[in-house]
Formats: C-alpha cells, sequence, structure tokens
C-alpha cells in the first residue's frame, strides 16, 4: 500500500505515517513548499513539494484511488469538501470516505442531512461523504 497524505509528522498524520511505514507500507507526503520545515516525517518514501495549496491538493487528488478523512482541523474539512465537489462533478472517481471516529463528524453529517431536506444537495451527493 502507498498512502499519500499531506506529509504531516505529528498528530493523527504521524501515527498514520509511522502505522503505514511499520506495516510494510510507503508513504508520500505532498507538502506545500513553505511548509517544508513543519513537522513533516523524515519517513516518508518522498516529500513531494508544491508552491501553492491548490497545486497541493490538485496533485494528492490526482494520484489518490480513495480519499479518507481522518478526524482532523480546519484543513482536513476543506479538503474533505473539495474532494466531495470533485466527486460530485465526476473529476475523483474513487470513494470519499469519513472515518467518523467517536462521532467527531456527527455534525458534519448531520449538516449534509440539513443540505440535503432543503434541496441544496442531492441525497446521491451526500453519499459521497
Amino acid at each position: 500500500m502507498n498512502v499519500i497524505y499531506g506529509g504531516g509528522g505529528i498528530g493523527l498524520m504521524g501515527v498514520l505515517a509511522d502505522a503505514v511505514i511499520g506495516n510494510g507500507g510507503s508513504i508520500t507526503g505532498v507538502i506545500p513548499s513553505f511548509m517544508n520545515d513543519e513537522d513533516g516525517t523524515s519517513l516518508c518514501k518522498r516529500n513531494d513539494h508544491n508552491n501553492r495549496h491548490g497545486d497541493r491538493k490538485r496533485n494528492m487528488f490526482s494520484r489518490a484511488d480513495a480519499v479518507v478523512a481522518l478526524p482532523g482541523g480546519i484543513g482536513t474539512l476543506e479538503e474533505l469538501a473539495e474532494a466531495i465537489t470533485l466527486k460530485q462533478l465526476g473529476l475523483f472517481m474513487g470513494p470519499v470516505v469519513i472515518l467518523n471516529t467517536l462521532n467527531f463528524y456527527k455534525s458534519l453529517i448531520d449538516f449534509l442531512e440539513h443540505m440535503v431536506a432543503g434541496n441544496f444537495l442531492r441525497a446521491e451527493h451526500k453519499e459521497y461523504g
């Protein structure tokens, strides 16, 4: 397995990197150049550096077979929303998975239901996340 991820070496991303490498997988960090010296993991097979955040996301999405959102911060939320949008537009074909550990994403899932109820989101697009 090769995991392509945001390149962080702390928090859940660090745990993910250590687990993948510890179980014989490889990991590729895709990190913006301005964050090169910040909390990246040195265990990555390679770190791909992009100058702009949008380039970084395009790089990750273009190489991914699936998108899995672990509990995270606003950057994770933004990338998850973009993955769902790309899926809705037919620009990303893989699954988009929300890992709802300890109901971390319950409010987001409820909000997606609210969007469906208000006809702002089709029910089949809510299922992407």
